[in-house]
């Protein structure tokens, strides 16, 4: 049988801190503060970036998630570029531990 893992549903989390509320991903985006100027058209990659950062401060955990490949050390800038990365089929399983208490 094969591995199973936990999946959070986002809107579900979202109406419960934010009851009675707007909940899409644009609504989110206005109150918590996350630019989301890009999204002129829906596009799954960047929806997901844009929902990753408000799932972020939703949950109180980091407060920003980069997705970029490099970053200019001497000024800090970081160059918005990335890269999909197709994982060959022939690939070993992924091992998995269970999680101690």
């Amino acid at each position: 049988m094969g591995q199973r893992c936990g999946v959070i549903d986002s809107l579900t989390l979202a109406r419960k801190r934010y009851p009675g509320q707007k909940n899409n991903l644009d609504a989110l985006c206005k109150r918590l503060g996350v630019d989301n100027s890009g999204r002129t058209l829906h596009g799954a990659l960047l929806d997901a970036e844009i929902l990753a950062d408000v799932y972020l401060l939703m949950t109180g955990g980091q407060v920003s998630l980069n997705m970029s490949e490099s970053s200019d050390s001497d000024s800090g800038e970081v160059n918005n570029v990335s890269t999909i990365r197709r994982l060959p089929m022939s690939r070993p399983a992924l091992q998995s531990s269970q999680p101690t208490r």
